[in-house]
């Protein structure tokens, strides 16, 4: 196996919860291994402050990027698109919320009774 560090080098990776907390810890971590990131979170302002803050652990002239944008994580629809729009991705990480029934998605299709339940 080469180095660690490339371990995801080339990758596309989405973090639900990613702009605090452990999440925000995992999208570094994951762009310190050479993944381009995007980050959602329920703030806009939260985002663009994780992606700033994200931004200057990336090398300079990488190919490695992080972006971003809020998402109402009890929004099926939005959700849905959200993930749609980001694909195609290598790994989904969710640190927000409970979410088992998403763990084959786009596999198995989602629905709104799976998302309540992961909120109530």
């Amino acid at each position: 196996m080469g180095n660690s560090t490339d371990l995801l080098k080339g990758k596309r990776v989405i973090v639900i919860g990613g702009s605090s907390g452990i999440g925000r810890s995992v999208a570094a971590a994951t762009l310190e291994h050479g993944a381009s990131v995007v980050i959602a979170s329920s703030s806009q302002d939260k985002v663009n402050a994780a992606i700033e803050t994200l931004k200057q652990s990336i090398p300079p002239q990488s190919d490695i990027s992080v972006t971003g944008q809020a998402l109402d994580l009890k929004d099926f629809d939005a959700l849905k698109a959200f993930l749609t729009k980001e694909g195609p991705f290598d790994h989904l990480i969710i640190t927000a919320g409970n979410f088992p029934k998403l763990r084959n998605f786009p596999e198995e299709d989602l629905n709104v009774a799976d998302l309540k339940e992961a909120f109530e």
